[in-house]
């Protein structure tokens, strides 16, 4: 019968069998295998066999495995009967069983097919050929998810599922920071702004009313500042003076003198005679202004 063969010498029609790219139960039943399967040998009962997984074969009744490979970055599905059934892999573009292209950076492609590469969300990146985003520095999230800021007070330099890192004792950061730099000392605090950053309280005296200066800076004549790591001075007593970075209120004297400013100097104020017949011995600094007369005022 037609797509069968025998040996030679056989005498019957029994002795009959489905030929080389045909497949059935017996002589009688023999059907072409189908595009994207081949037989390469003769028999009954004998299954085609599929072209593997990436490679296509559009002829039927093929009797050897003559299956074509899927273009570059293209993939099919076992038994695939047409180039059109290689279709572009994750991460790429293009036409079913055409010339497929990664997706660029900054876009991602999750599934395989013809589809166009998307944009990742905001403060996400990728690289060429990407399946997925991720969080950018400064951000963070699960990979593809949505990405938060990093709080204030820390940073993270990379892309990725990681967590932000804690800026150093007594630094902080703005919200989103992508750097150890970004942390700088917490007002009342001082040092350099690097990557080794170490904070050192401002002592009593000096203050500093903002982040990230490299020194403190001495509490106006006037006020005093206690304890360290402050951001502003306190006021004397009305009635009192102090000089310039004076750390207790007790440097907070009777305003006894008058006090010119011209030239800078250390100036000792000592054994001041009150109006009411009384001495009071004080001392203070004046670092950072002028002076040129200081007037004991007798009785």
């Amino acid at each position: 019968p037609l797509n069968t063969m025998s040996l030679a010498g056989s005498v019957e029609q029994a002795n009959c069998s489905c030929g080389k790219g045909y497949t059935g139960p017996d002589f009688l039943a023999c059907e072409a295998c189908d595009a994207g399967f081949y037989k390469p040998l003769v028999g009954d009962n004998i299954s085609c066999t599929a072209c593997i997984q990436g490679k296509y074969l559009d002829n039927v009744a093929s009797q050897s495995d003559n299956c074509s490979s899927c273009p570059s970055d293209s993939f099919s599905e076992l038994g695939s009967p047409s180039l059109a059934n290689c279709t572009c892999n994750s991460g790429h573009t293009g036409p079913n069983g055409g010339d497929c292209v990664a997706c660029t950076g900054g876009t991602y492609k999750v599934n395989s097919g013809s589809a166009d590469c998307e944009a990742c969300p905001d403060n996400s990146d990728s690289v060429g050929g990407s399946v997925i985003c991720k969080c950018g520095p400064g951000w963070t999230g699960p990979e593809g998810g949505e990405c938060e800021a990093c709080s204030e007070g820390k940073y993270k330099a990379g892309s990725g599922n990681v967590v932000c890192d804690g800026c150093p004792a007594d630094s902080s950061s703005p919200l989103g920071s992508t750097a150890s730099t970004d942390c700088k000392c917490n007002a009342g605090w001082t040092g350099q702004n690097n990557s080794s950053l170490a904070c050192t309280a401002c002592e009593p005296g000096k203050f500093t009313d903002v982040n990230g200066l490299l020194r403190c800076m001495e509490c106006v004549m006037g006020t005093y500042l206690e304890l360290p790591g402050q951001t502003v001075c306190t006021v004397c007593p009305a009635g009192r003076v102090s000089g310039v970075a004076s750390a207790t209120e007790s440097m907070c004297t009777f305003n006894a003198v008058d006090v010119e400013i011209s030239s800078k100097v250390d100036v000792n104020l000592t054994a001041f005679r009150l109006l009411e017949g009384r001495f009071l011995t004080a001392y203070a600094t004046v670092v950072g202004v002028h002076q040129s007369a200081v007037k004991l005022l007798s009785a």
